[in-house]
Protein backbone atom coordinates (compact mmCIF):
# COMPACT_ATOMS: atom_id res chain seq x y z
CA UNK A 1 0.00 0.00 0.00
CA UNK A 2 1.04 3.32 -0.98
CA UNK A 3 1.41 5.96 1.98
CA UNK A 4 3.11 8.94 -0.20
CA UNK A 5 2.25 9.61 -4.03
CA UNK A 6 3.26 12.35 -5.85
CA UNK A 7 0.89 14.49 -7.42
CA UNK A 8 2.04 15.92 -11.09
CA UNK A 9 0.97 17.93 -13.55
CA UNK A 10 2.21 18.73 -17.07
CA UNK A 11 1.01 21.74 -18.43
CA UNK A 12 1.47 21.30 -22.56
CA UNK A 13 0.71 23.09 -25.47
CA UNK A 14 0.24 20.91 -28.93
CA UNK A 15 2.36 18.17 -26.83
CA UNK A 16 5.29 19.88 -25.96
CA UNK A 17 6.08 20.22 -22.02
CA UNK A 18 6.20 23.33 -20.99
CA UNK A 19 6.18 22.97 -17.46
CA UNK A 20 6.12 19.91 -14.86
CA UNK A 21 5.05 20.79 -11.27
CA UNK A 22 5.87 17.61 -8.56
CA UNK A 23 4.73 17.99 -5.20
CA UNK A 24 3.94 15.54 -2.21
CA UNK A 25 0.94 14.25 -1.13
CA UNK A 26 2.06 14.99 2.64
CA UNK A 27 2.57 18.70 1.96
CA UNK A 28 -1.04 19.13 -0.63
CA UNK A 29 -2.35 18.07 2.68
CA UNK A 30 -0.52 19.80 4.83
CA UNK A 31 -1.35 23.24 3.39
CA UNK A 32 -4.35 22.46 1.09
CA UNK A 33 -7.22 24.38 3.64
CA UNK A 34 -4.55 26.98 4.61
CA UNK A 35 -3.71 27.69 1.14
CA UNK A 36 -7.26 27.89 0.29
CA UNK A 37 -8.93 30.09 2.90
CA UNK A 38 -5.95 32.75 2.81
CA UNK A 39 -6.80 32.81 -1.06
CA UNK A 40 -10.43 33.31 -0.56
CA UNK A 41 -10.98 30.40 -2.88
CA UNK A 42 -13.59 29.03 -0.51
CA UNK A 43 -16.51 32.68 -1.03
CA UNK A 44 -16.20 34.38 2.42
CA UNK A 45 -17.53 38.17 2.47
CA UNK A 46 -14.29 39.28 3.99
CA UNK A 47 -13.13 40.92 0.85
CA UNK A 48 -10.15 39.81 -1.18
CA UNK A 49 -7.68 37.46 -0.59
CA UNK A 50 -4.06 36.81 -0.41
CA UNK A 51 -2.04 36.77 -3.63
CA UNK A 52 0.51 33.55 -4.36
CA UNK A 53 3.23 35.18 -3.37
CA UNK A 54 1.76 36.42 -0.10
CA UNK A 55 0.39 32.94 0.60
CA UNK A 56 3.88 31.36 0.33
CA UNK A 57 5.57 34.15 2.44
CA UNK A 58 2.91 33.38 5.11
CA UNK A 59 3.64 29.51 4.84
CA UNK A 60 7.13 29.36 4.27
CA UNK A 61 6.68 27.49 0.68
CA UNK A 62 7.37 28.04 -2.41
CA UNK A 63 4.56 30.13 -4.55
CA UNK A 64 5.14 27.53 -7.22
CA UNK A 65 3.90 24.88 -4.59
CA UNK A 66 1.16 27.41 -3.51
CA UNK A 67 0.12 27.73 -6.96
CA UNK A 68 -0.19 23.92 -7.53
CA UNK A 69 -1.61 23.30 -4.34
CA UNK A 70 -4.51 26.08 -5.71
CA UNK A 71 -5.16 24.38 -8.98
CA UNK A 72 -5.18 20.87 -7.71
CA UNK A 73 -7.56 22.18 -4.54
CA UNK A 74 -9.98 24.10 -6.73
CA UNK A 75 -10.81 20.42 -8.99
CA UNK A 76 -11.63 18.79 -5.44
CA UNK A 77 -14.28 21.39 -4.93
CA UNK A 78 -17.98 19.44 -4.94
CA UNK A 79 -19.89 21.26 -7.97
CA UNK A 80 -22.67 22.27 -4.72
CA UNK A 81 -20.22 24.38 -3.38
CA UNK A 82 -19.53 26.29 -6.84
CA UNK A 83 -23.28 26.48 -7.20
CA UNK A 84 -23.30 28.14 -3.73
CA UNK A 85 -20.66 30.49 -4.39
CA UNK A 86 -22.61 31.62 -7.38
CA UNK A 87 -25.87 31.96 -5.35
CA UNK A 88 -23.76 34.41 -3.24
CA UNK A 89 -22.07 36.64 -5.49
CA UNK A 90 -25.35 37.14 -7.23
CA UNK A 91 -26.84 38.32 -4.03
CA UNK A 92 -23.94 41.01 -4.28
Amino acid sequence: MLKSVLLVRIIGLRNKVIWLRIISTEVYRKYKDMVMYYSNSIQRDVGRGLSVTEIAKKLDLAPGDVLEILAVAEKDIPFEEWERADRFKARK
